[in-house]
């Protein structure tokens, strides 16, 4: 999916004019105006330039293409590429994401942090490492880990979002860039964990999982 960058921070103010500071907001707002109930979420970007940012992400082929429902649509251009894994399968995936969790404060309160923070007595890749291990390895996901992961880079974002009232805040979470094998075990489950995403954050641009060798042709 191709927009104009233009109208996608426009669009942003209108909602809330420090969310247009956030490309990840930016992008969520334009989906969300686009698609609606059907925005694509996870999503990435693939590319920036010449006034026009481009996403990949994932749709279900079984739930039909989503058909564009705001006065966006003729302000955007959608391409398709085909994918398909079997069972057996050995796939190297290309992942960006947010591993936290949630601590319980005092007075029954929660708040959401850094895995890795969480666990002060460990190294950062250690502990992103165990988390993609836990994730892959749950029976939703369809498949296996083999082998631990290899880590692009990791850092620290911040991002704008909404608040109770309408108000923003800032947050701040990991970000993860990592490669992880796998071997698919159940392709159904494997495809629909393709189109869900991974972890938190999936609706501002975390969560996304390519296969690495469609990297070169949708990046």
């Amino acid at each position: 999916m191709t927009f104009p960058l233009e109208l996608a921070v426009r669009t942003a103010r209108e909602v809330a004019p420090s969310t247009a500071e956030d490309m990840g907001y930016v992008v969520k707002t334009m989906v969300g105006e686009t698609y609606g109930r059907d925005a694509i979420k996870p999503w990435r970007i693939a590319a920036e330039g010449g006034g026009k940012v481009r996403i990949v992400g994932w749709i279900d082929a079984e739930q039909g293409v989503p058909v564009p429902k705001s006065r966006f649509a003729s302000e955007i251009e959608v391409g398709f590429v085909p994918y398909e894994a079997r069972k057996g399968d050995e796939v190297l995936l290309d992942l960006i994401v947010a591993p936290t969790q949630k601590i319980e404060l005092p007075g029954g309160r929660f708040r959401e942090v850094d895995v890795a923070e969480a666990a002060k007595d460990r190294g950062a890749l250690a502990v992103y490492a165990d988390w993609l291990k836990l994730q892959f390895s749950k029976p939703d996901t369809g498949c296996l880990p083999i082998g631990i992961p290899s880590f692009v880079e990791t850092s620290q974002d911040r991002g704008v979002r909404k608040a109770i009232g309408g108000k923003t805040t800032t947050i701040r979470f990991p970000r993860v860039h990592a490669l992880q094998k796998v071997r698919i075990v159940n392709q159904r489950a494997f495809e629909r964990m393709l189109v869900a995403g991974l972890g938190r954050q999936r609706a501002f641009g975390y969560g996304c999982i390519l296969p690495r060798e469609l990297c070169d042709v949708v990046l």
